[in-house]
This record gives structure tokens, sequence and C-alpha cells, in this order.
């Protein structure tokens, strides 16, 4: 039974998701014309009088993945001087990792020149791949990265400013990763509580905790330190409520009040950028890597990064190697040829009687456990085996 819930669970995301991404589809096609209509009027020589082109309205996917320095085939080599002709020189364990953050679109690929960073901190030019050497050569590579990676690292430094050249309004297509999700400083999310100690410490004074005011624009920083005054009636005694009960009165109380207070809700760091900025996030449904045209970059650039090895190599030559993978397979044309692949699992799930567990699987892609909530599955797309697509 419980398994059936999870399964139905599951199955309303990726619903809800294709309804969405549909309904983005739909406003996509009408920014095509009015963009097509602005051109128009443009070169008929009215452009004096008509307003800024519009900017495309486009899905721009995102992920992130990594790949060690003695990424290979799995072949054995030999050194072919050995009067055995047994002496193997290839390098022993995985070495040193890189990470690999980017994102494509199905019109450019990636964006901007490909560019190789160090996740540093420090100012940039633009450029849409970040690459940098993981801390650990094994275990789960999400703990490499974090919020500042990608929210200012990337998001803010790399991604909106290259955007921005291209006048591009961008959709975000990504998972729910804890770094993609990080709260916004000052934002309540009551369903984020994790205990009856939380809840109560918000529902005793809900207005003088992580609230901005409406007369100032304080740093994150300073928004801890901000209180307004109390609302009479407001108090909240926790009582013997349970959990859901606190969440579910702190949810009626946020909705008249926390325009009013200037209290922000429900909103992650990368929300509040992409709204500065006149962007927007989709978030993908959890175990369906066929769905995200990225995966199959990533098994691209690591089955080419693994056809370069030949019994050793350097740091930086892997660093050149990945280079190499991206301005190959980032580019327009593979882009939308991923794209399209996407597409089609798309239009099979929106067809009536389809549901995840009656679609092959193997026919998608070979491939790796990028994401830890996805690991079986996208064991398939971007593993070692497998082939490079056709030129």
């Amino acid at each position: 039974m419980q398994k059936n819930k999870e399964q139905k669970k599951l199955a309303d995301k990726r619903e809800n998701y294709l309804k969405e991404k549909a309904e983005w589809q739909v406003k996509i096609d009408a920014r095509n014309l009015e963009i097509a209509e602005w051109d128009r009027l443009s070169a008929e020589g009215g452009h004096m009088l008509l307003p800024p082109r519009p900017k495309y309205l486009r899905f721009v996917y995102l992920d992130e993945s990594y790949v060690n320095k003695n990424h290979s085939l799995g072949y054995t080599w030999f050194d072919p001087t050995d009067e055995y002709g047994a002496a193997v020189f290839m390098k022993s364990g995985k070495g040193e990792r890189l990470v690999m953050l980017t994102a494509i679109t199905e019109e450019d690929g990636i964006l901007d020149s490909i560019l190789i960073k160090e996740c540093t901190g420090t100012a940039r030019q633009n450029g849409t791949l970040l690459l940098f050497q993981a801390a650990k050569r094994s275990g789960d590579y999400h703990k490499n990265m974090n919020g500042n990676c990608f929210n200012n690292d990337w998001l803010s430094e790399m991604m909106i400013p290259a955007l921005a050249n291209h006048n591009i309004e961008a959709i975000f297509v990504m998972d729910n990763a804890s770094y993609h999700l990080v709260p916004f400083p000052g934002s309540v999310d009551v369903m984020k509580w994790k205990n009856k100690k939380e809840g109560a410490a918000f529902m005793d004074n809900p207005t003088g905790r992580n609230v901005y005011p409406t007369d100032a624009n304080p740093t994150p920083d300073e928004s801890n330190n901000v209180t307004i005054p109390f609302i009479k009636g407001a108090r909240f005694p926790a009582g013997g409520d349970t959990l859901v009960q606190m969440q579910e009165k702190a949810t009626q109380w946020l909705d008249q009040f926390a325009g009013q207070y200037g209290i922000i809700r429900n909103i992650t760091y990368a929300d509040k950028l992409c709204q500065e900025h006149g962007h927007h996030i989709l978030l993908t449904p959890p175990y369906h890597p066929e769905l995200q045209p990225i995966e199959k970059l990533w098994r691209n650039v690591k089955m080419y990064v693994a056809r370069k090895f030949s019994g050793n190599r350097s740091l930086t030559e892997l660093w050149e190697h990945v280079r190499e993978a991206f301005s190959k397979y980032a580019s327009a044309c593979y882009c939308a040829k991923n794209v399209a692949d996407a597409r089609y699992f798309e239009e099979l799930y929106n067809t009536p009687g389809v549901h995840a567990l009656s679609v092959r699987m193997d026919l998608i892609i070979d491939g790796s456990d990028d994401e830890v909530a996805n690991s079986d599955i996208e064991e398939q797309f971007t593993s070692d085996s497998g082939s490079e697509d056709d030129e």
C-alpha cells in the first residue's frame, strides 16, 4: 500500500511537470511570434516607433556531474616493451575528481565560450561552464557542491550575465538538489519545520523572526535583526498541537498577514535571483533523467574523456580533455538532438495509459549515478559503457 502511494506521488509530480512545461511551451511559441512580428516591422523601417525587441523565452537545462582523472573505458593497458607482455601500467584508483556545472539550450547549446573556472568566489568573465577540483576523489560528489558555488559562483556571476548577453529570458529546468533550493535569508517555509520546537518558536512571535520591514531593504545578514511591532491576537500558543496543526495555523496566519508585514515566504536564493532578473524555475520530477536533456551531454563528455585515457593522465590533461569534450558535444546541433530525445519521452508520458514502469529504460541511453536519488535509473545515462553519439 505504501509503495503504491509513493508511486502515485511520483506520477503526480511527473504529470504536474509535464503540464507546467507544456504551458511554458505555449508562452514560448507566443513570444516567438512577437519577435517575428517585431523583426518584420523593424525591417519595414518602423523600428524608431517600436518598443525594445522582446527577449527570447527559452528552456535552459542545468545540472552537475563529475569525472575522475583516471576515467577510462575499462580496458587494461600493458607495457609492450615488457618481455612477458604482462606488466600492467594502468593507473590504480580513480584519481582526482573534477566537478562540472553548466546549462544548455536547444537553440544555442552551451552559452558563450567554454571557460575553465575554479570555485574561488572571485570575479570572473562571462561563461557558463563551472569546473573545479573536488575535495574528495570518491563518494557522493554532491557534497562538493554547495549553495555558494551554485548561486553565487555560477548562477549570479556566470549564467545570468550570459543570458543577458544573449537577450534570453530563461526557464531553468533543474532537479531539486539541496544546493539548488537553499532558502533565501529571511524566507519562512513552515513545511520545512523538522519538529514542534521550530514551529513553536515561530508561532510564539511570527512577526519578529526573519522579517523584512516594508520601508527598507537590509542585506540578508541584517534581516535577522529586524523586528516589527507585534500584532494583537497574532500569538499562537503551541499547546498540544501536532506539527501538522502548527503548520496549518501558521499558514493561515501568513496568508492573512505576510504581505502586510513584509514576510518572505517559501523562496529560495535561486528564486530570488531569478525574480530580480526576470527568469523562472521549473523543477524536474524525481527518478526521470530521461526528461533532462543535459544528461546525454554528461554521457558524451565522459565517453570522450574515457577514450582519451591511455594508461596515464595528469590533472592538467584531464582539464584539457574535458574542455575539448564540451567544445564538441555542447554545440547547438548536439544539444538540439538531446532535447528532441527528451521531448520524445514527454510525448510518450502524455500518451494515455503510459506510465514510467512501461518505458524501456534500456532504450534511452547508457550512463552513471549522476544524482543520488536517481542513481538506479541514471546508471543507464552516463556510465562508462555505451558509445558517443554519432557525428
